[in-house]
């Protein structure tokens, strides 16, 4: 700098040559101020060359960067931003011998257009503090961290950073050695440490489609402790991607033969290429082969209730390990596990006792004839029952035909294969028609076909004698037990008939009466008893002419002879005779 008090140049060397041996004291005398802190070491007149040029005025810039030689570097390289002021002495900007307490580095902190450094402030390093990066622990050129160390200026200089990531970050660095030679810009930005957005999967070996491009980062790449290493870090590199069991679980539980991607698509776990699927996937393999109608069924009818559910007679139920999977598996122990019991609980829970999977409605007759419990049912069959065809009770169109069978079915199982005959465990009147009209509906029992008949045959009956005393209005006894029943019972129409309404003698026996109607009014029983049509004794007193002397010892036909009435029958004459002596002895003695 050049001292206000001296005139010219020459003045300045003579006064120079006469300080020339000057003390410390006199050399204040020409020098403008004390030096800085920084070069508080050059102090006294025998340094002024060190910064200044004999005639020249000011501070001599070569001189200075002959001192700050990584500063000249930089100058030299364009970079950095003393190369942005050119045009400027380095004393625009840094003062000197204004004393040690004076900062040679005044700078704006918050006017300061980093830019200018030719490392720009983004994102999140814009609200950082200056000194939060120009510390002495983050230079790194060699050259500056020799030059301020050895002046005590490593703490101060803004010299030296490098503009890498890991310059900085190297503590906060969570990937270890994962990605070693390569730079953090390549997935990271300023706005945020965490994250890596946007990565480009597609850079990686693993390029990510469907589904798997919208899958949070954090579910496939977890932390993990790599051997050795005292820290957790998240895995991003070495990740096993080599089947999709590497990532995802066996929905199947092993049922499943093969890759995923035999069925599967990134598209989604339950779509499925179907084309690729019919050709490659062997239903064997989970132990139900696929026959008959299944083979034809859509895998959704068996492996999605929604789509099963509308299908009739099906109600699917999934073990409850894989309820959830895109194709959950199906309890298949047993037909009822899917399909609805059409005989509601009628037939034996083994169906394949009687059908096959070529169609529910096709009964294989030879395995049912062989294997087939009827018991099973709750109905035994016995008699003609055991050998009567199948279709005889469980075919409307093939019973019609039957004499004597009219058979009603369970309301809602008309349409089934076997459908059940309506109450044929409780009356007989479900599937036979009433052969009697209902007569024996007051009867005990209200008409039970099987009071009197088993299913051996409909005849002969277990109704007896016994039964006819008990339960009937006309106990036999005498004769009467030794008549056949339909000497009574007469078919009088397409039906037996079995009550008689008259049963008095003349209500059977009105035909055979001997007396015309010379007894009318009077009962049979009267004169007569069951045990034969004869009478036996008959008490001639209980008339109008009692018996007496010689009459008691005639023969009845002696006064009731045998005569024939007006419409040609012979009949005894009984009544009404005269009881006068002349109206029998008519011209005796």
């Amino acid at each position: 700098m050049r001292p206000r008090f001296f005139s010219g140049v020459p003045g300045l060397a003579l006064t120079l040559l006469a300080l020339g041996a000057a003390t410390p004291g006199r050399a204040q005398l020409i020098s403008p101020g004390k030096l800085s802190a920084p070069h508080a070491g050059m102090e006294g007149i025998r340094s002024c060359t060190q910064c200044h040029v004999l005639r020249k005025a000011g501070v001599s810039e070569p001189l200075c960067l002959g001192c700050h030689e990584a500063l000249a570097a930089r100058l030299a390289e364009g970079k950095g931003f003393h190369a942005s002021v050119e045009g400027q002495a380095c004393a625009t900007c840094h003062k000197e011998h204004l004393g040690p307490d004076f900062a040679l580095i005044r700078l704006d902190t918050l006017g300061f257009d980093h830019t200018r450094t030719g490392y720009a402030l983004e994102g999140a390093h814009v609200g950082v503090s200056c000194r939060s990066c120009h510390t002495a622990g983050y230079v790194v050129d060699p050259a500056v961290r020799a030059f301020k160390g050895e002046h005590g200026a490593l703490s101060r200089t803004f010299l030296g950073l490098s503009d890498a990531c890991e310059a900085c970050h190297e503590a906060e660095q969570p990937h270890e050695d994962q990605f070693e030679g390569t730079t953090c810009s390549s997935c990271h930005d300023t706005r945020r440490w965490e994250g890596a957005e946007p990565f480009d999967h597609a850079r990686t070996d693993y390029p990510l489609t469907g589904e798997h491009a919208s899958v949070a980062c954090a579910d496939c790449h977890v932390p993990v402790s790599p051997p050795g290493a005292p820290v957790t870090v998240v895995e991003y590199v070495g990740v096993s991607h080599g089947s999709c069991a590497s990532c995802h679980e066996d929905a199947h539980e092993g049922a499943m033969p093969g890759r995923c991607d035999g069925c599967h698509t990134t598209a989604g776990w339950k779509s499925l290429d179907l084309r690729r699927l019919r050709s490659t996937f062997d239903h064997d393999a989970t132990g139900f082969p696929l026959e008959g109608r299944h083979a034809a069924a859509p895998c959704a009818s068996c492996h999605d209730a929604a789509n099963a559910a509308p299908a009739p007679g099906v109600h699917l139920s999934f073990e409850t390990a894989n309820a959830a999977a895109a194709f959950p598996r199906p309890r298949a122990d047993s037909c009822l596990a899917c399909h609805e019991d059409e005989h509601e609980g009628a037939m034996s829970a083994d169906c394949a006792a009687c059908h096959t999977a070529a169609s529910w409605s096709t009964v294989d007759a030879d395995r049912l004839a062989a294997a087939f419990d009827h018991a099973a049912t709750g109905y035994q069959l016995e008699g003609s029952h055991a050998t009567a065809d199948c279709a005889s009770c469980h075919d409307a169109a093939a019973a019609a035909g039957l004499e004597g069978i009219a058979i009603r079915f369970v309301a809602g199982t008309e349409s089934r294969a076997f459908p059940s005959p309506e109450g044929a465990t409780a009356a007989c009147t479900s599937c036979h028609e009433d052969g009697h009209g209902g007569e024996f509906m007051g009867m005990p029992g209200k008409g039970d076909c099987r009071g009197c008949h088993g299913q051996t045959g409909w005849a002969p009956t277990t109704f007896d004698a016994a039964r006819h005393d008990r339960d009937t209005r006309f106990p036999l006894d005498g004769a009467h037990a030794a008549v056949a029943c339909v000497d009574c019972h007469q078919r009088t129409g397409a039906q037996a008939t079995f009550r008689i309404e008259d049963v008095t003698c003349a209500g059977c026996h009105a035909s055979a009466d001997p007396h015309g109607t010379q007894f009318a009014g009077r009962a049979c029983e009267g004169c007569h008893r069951t045990a034969s049509f004869r009478i036996p004794r008959f008490d001639h007193a209980a008339t109008r002419f009692p018996l007496d002397g010689a009459h008691e010892k005639a023969a009845c036909a002696a006064c009731h002879a045998t005569e024939t009435d007006a419409s040609g029958v012979a009949r005894v004459r009984y009544r009404p005779l005269g009881n006068a002596c002349r109206d029998c002895h008519e011209g005796g003695a």
